[in-house]
């Protein structure tokens, strides 16, 4: 993707199909501000990018295991966004990547959410328990305790501040400390 969106910058046409791009395009990317985030699998591949590829100035990986060579860390900020409880003894890949991670580091996790509580279903879950037939404990089961409006925001804010911090230079103090405006945020590391 980053290759392709160089090429449309530069100027050139990369559409298979050789339709005509706006001319806008070109210069339009400021490529040197490029991060990656992803969830679950998606996750770990946010952290196996910007090993592999010095574009991406930033990573975050919402609730996603981490295999090696990952686990060895970067030298680019990175952010470890959890549900609640996160990676236990189970899955020791996230304190692997904490003890050699070597650039900025956070760990946050999401209280009273789960590992669905970073996807679409946050939201679309509630809605649709009625007709397919879940119970609130079902849909709580799934999404967690947290209210999913409230869950949605808060990944937001913080993912944004982190992405604000890391690739625009704005800093709104959401990551030094834990915040009264987010008591659903617990800071681990």
């Amino acid at each position: 993707m980053l290759d392709q969106l160089t090429a449309l910058n530069a100027g050139h046409n990369t559409d298979a199909g050789r339709r005509p791009l706006p001319p806008t395009l070109a210069g339009a990317f400021d490529l040197s501000l490029v991060g990656m985030l992803g969830h679950s699998l998606g996750g770990a591949t946010a952290a196996a990018a910007i090993r592999a590829d010095r574009r991406l100035r930033a990573g975050a990986n919402l609730d996603g295991s981490l295999l090696p060579p990952v686990t060895d860390g970067t030298d680019r900020p990175f952010l470890l966004f959890g549900s609640d409880p996160g990676p236990g003894p189970e899955d020791p890949s996230w304190d692997q990547f904490w003890t050699s991670q070597y650039g900025w580091k956070r760990e946050l996790a999401l209280i009273g959410s789960t590992h669905t509580s970073f996807t679409d279903l946050e939201t679309l879950l509630p809605q649709a328990a009625p007709a397919l037939r879940l119970t609130p404990s079902q849909v709580t089961q799934a999404i967690g305790t947290l209210d999913p409006h409230h869950a949605i925001h808060t990944q937001r804010d913080y993912v944004r501040a982190f992405f604000d911090l890391h690739l625009r230079h704005l800093d709104n103090h959401l990551l030094e400390h834990p915040s009264p405006r987010y008591p659903q945020i617990r800071f681990l590391r």
